[in-house]
């Protein structure tokens, strides 16, 4: 799949079927999210790879679905949880302020290449961060950002046109994602702001 193709069809999948991630893949996907951008190149980030099935489902215990969509309710499914998840730390010594940017293109690069081996992926931010550090045994000079769960989909996530200011996903009857998304055309402008041409 070409690079346009992947990154225009990655979207959130939040069912995934039972199925093994073979942990090859999760160590190149690590591999990838290190070599994203890093400001003055000190590249802060630390993973967790986790295949472990009880440690899975105590992490998906302490997923907290639904606390800014509602939505996400019907997705608590453990039936469907994902397969395998890959913690991103921030090495505090390192860098302890203004490493998002950093994290975000890393865990793009995670995302995009599970995509392009037709492994979905959630990127988690709502969880009960003080469990999940006690479940990992984080040091306290690491900073637990966030959590990337991924596994073979049991859904698709398709695109809709963003309406009214709506940027909330739906689900259909199937429970397929519907993401609305903002047009390009209203995004853009040539040469100073507000020129569409």
């Amino acid at each position: 799949m070409d690079i346009f193709k992947l990154i225009f069809s990655r979207r959130t999948i939040r069912r995934f079927l039972n199925k093994k991630i073979d942990r090859s893949y999760l160590e190149k996907m690590v591999q990838l999210g290190a070599l994203a951008p890093s400001r003055v190149n000190m590249q802060p980030w630390e993973f967790i790879i986790v295949d472990d099935k009880k440690l899975k489902r105590k992490i998906f215990k302490n997923i907290l679905w639904g606390s800014k969509n509602s939505i996400n309710k019907v997705f608590a499914d453990p039936q469907y949880a994902p397969a395998a998840y890959i913690a991103i730390l921030v090495n505090a010594k390192i860098r302890d302020v203004g490493y998002e940017y950093e994290i975000g293109a890393c865990a793009e690069n995670i995302m995009l290449y599970a995509w392009s081996l037709g492994i979905g992926s959630v990127w988690f931010h709502a969880l009960n961060r003080e469990k999940i550090i006690s479940l990992f045994q984080i040091p306290t000079e690491k900073i637990f950002d966030s959590l990337i769960g991924l596994g073979y989909p049991a859904h698709t996530s398709k695109i809709a046109k963003f309406s009214n200011n709506n940027y909330l996903y739906s689900i259909d009857e199937s429970l397929n994602l519907i993401v609305p998304k903002r047009d390009i055309k209203t995004l853009t402008y040539y040469n100073i702001y507000g020129h569409f041409k």
